[in-house]
């Protein structure tokens, strides 16, 4: 299992929609349709981290032209992902559904709750599904879900944070039924998601990020763009 960190930057297009990639690592689109203008403009740094495993001895990320220029990478960063011997200063997992569940590394996540100042989202309901989800060995964590959470808010010593979002589609049936925007820390980290473009209904959806806290307040929104409201099955935050 492999951390993989892509850095980007514009410094040739002047608009959002000329140059627009589709990134996939280990045949597994992670980047449906990347936009660097679009998500922070010309002359800024754009880091994106990802998880994968590699099966065949060799990892493989694959950059296509959906729209105007060519791809561009500006660095690269590989790690495995080793399991850490040091216990981190802050750590929360929660099943954004009705129920707690404790995963098969022992892991306990909370059931889901709604802002009480200390952690929580603050609209939403929980929905749930009993289809099996592609991608992934721990399926409750995926099967239960909040429906337009507008967001999530953790009361965190200031500091660097780990952030995982999972997601899974239930209910749409085609790309473009659901499309959110995510922001971490008022930073645009997912200029327009679709879940079902990127990996289909039924199939898990992991995405890594990280963000520095200074006010003692972690935020994460979500804002729908098309269609249905944004979904979430799962966060995990932890100090980096």
């Amino acid at each position: 299992v492999y951390r993989i960190t892509l850095r980007f930057a514009e410094f040739e297009a002047r608009k959002a929609g000329e140059r627009v990639a589709q990134i996939a690592i280990e045949n597994n689109v992670v980047e449906p349709a990347l936009d660097i203008f679009a998500t922070v403009g010309i002359y800024t740094a754009l880091d994106r981290i990802y998880q994968a495993t590699v099966t065949d001895g060799e990892l493989n990320i694959a950059f296509t032209k959906v729209a105007g220029k060519d791809p561009v990478i500006s660095a690269i960063e590989v790690a495995a992902t080793l399991p850490s011997t040091e216990t981190p200063s802050f750590a929360r997992w929660i099943n954004c559904g009705d129920k707690a569940y404790t995963d098969s590394q022992g892991v306990t996540w909370d059931v889901d709750q709604k802002w009480d100042g200390a952690w929580g989202a603050r609209e939403g309901d929980n929905r749930n599904s009993s289809a099996l989800v592609a991608g992934t060995e721990e399926d409750v964590l995926y099967q239960t879900w909040r429906r337009n959470p507008k967001d999530y808010r953790f009361s965190v010593p200031n500091g660097t944070y780990r952030i995982t979002l999972r997601f899974a589609e239930f209910e749409v049936a085609k790309a473009g039924d659901r499309v959110m925007q995510i922001a971490i820390e008022g930073a645009v980290v997912e200029p327009a998601l679709d879940i079902f473009a990127t990996v289909g209904r039924y199939a898990a959806l992991d995405r890594i990020y990280q963000a520095t806290v200074t006010d003692g307040e972690l935020n994460v929104t979500f804002v729908k763009l098309d269609g249905k409201d944004p979904i979430i099955s799962a966060i995990e935050v932890h100090t980096r």
